[in-house]
């Protein structure tokens, strides 16, 4: 993976739109937080390649490079029967995130450019593509999706409740049962001696 600065010559919205990643031993949900005509920011969740909040980019991208290989295939919006876009994502940039958690942010380009029917059913509202294939003024109306789809990260989990406090009883403690004390007195058999005296 080269890391390099970004020259972007057409337009990106923002996004959140859903995306899962099928790697040879397992499969990641992702979120697409902004997107263009071929090219997106995707952020990827570092626990799964053993990253943590302090990990450096140069070890990110390390683990992501050999996870995801030159290439992979990003199915947007997979659990959306008739919204679903399917390309081929080439990372070419990283960042972390920054904050406490362990996500990575992957700059991809895909090939080959969404089409304005692509682009409105991923929500996106990008200008619309002129015959010369330049961008026009006009920007694409979204189709809306169903309102079930989860268009975001994950919520975070909900903490366990906290435990009930114990009910008051009515009863009175109970007491534990008393025991016989027998003493037994002896003299001592170890001698005292007097501390020695101070003068000469």
């Amino acid at each position: 993976m080269q890391i390099r600065p970004e020259h972007r010559r057409r337009t990106r919205v923002a996004s959140s739109v859903p995306m899962r990643i099928a790697l040879p031993t397992q499969t990641i949900d992702v979120v697409v937080m902004d997107a263009g005509r071929s090219g997106a920011r995707v952020r990827v969740p570092g626990a799964p390649f053993g990253l943590y909040h302090k990990s450096s980019v140069s070890f990110a991208a390390m683990r992501i490079a050999a996870a995801l290989g030159k290439s992979f295939e990003g199915i947007l919006l997979p659990d959306v029967s008739g919204h679903e876009v399917t390309r081929t994502f080439r990372p070419v940039r990283i960042g972390l995130k920054g904050c406490a958690l362990p996500d990575v942010d992957v700059g991809c380009s895909f090939s080959p450019p969404l089409t304005d029917d692509e682009a409105a059913r991923l929500g996106l509202a990008l200008p619309r593509l002129a015959a010369t294939g330049a961008e026009g003024a006009e920007r694409l109306a979204p189709k809306p999706l169903p309102a079930a789809v989860r268009t975001g990260p994950p919520p975070p989990r909900p903490l366990p409740p906290a435990p009930a406090p114990p009910s008051p009883s009515t009863d009175p403690p109970a007491r534990a049962p008393r025991l016989p004390i027998r003493l037994r007195l002896q003299a001592p058999t170890t001698r005292l001696e007097p501390f020695p005296p101070s003068g000469p």
